[in-house]
């Protein structure tokens, strides 16, 4: 394995204030696949937004999830995705 497939990739998604107790919920329960960080917001957001780190090889794992919560009506709004590798 090279060094350049072990650098880890990183998505921001937009989520309502509502749905982002659920949103944590269905992440942390991807044990290994993904780790999360809330990121600054203001008061009176009515968006979290979020940053996902993961390794090249969950992307498409990380991705289903991500659909499937758009499947069951959680608004997701994709901000940036980065690639380390």
């Amino acid at each position: 394995m090279d060094h350049a497939s072990t650098q880890a990739e990183k998505l921001r998604i937009r989520v309502t204030k509502e749905a982002s107790a659920f949103v944590y919920f269905i992440l942390e329960a991807q044990e290994g696949v993904t780790a999360y960080s809330t990121l600054p917001n203001k008061q009176g957001d009515e968006h979290r937004d979020l940053e996902l780190c993961f390794s090249p090889e969950f992307k498409g794992e990380v991705l289903r999830v991500l659909e499937e919560l758009l499947k069951s009506q959680i608004t997701i709004q994709m901000i940036q995705q980065d690639s380390q590798t």
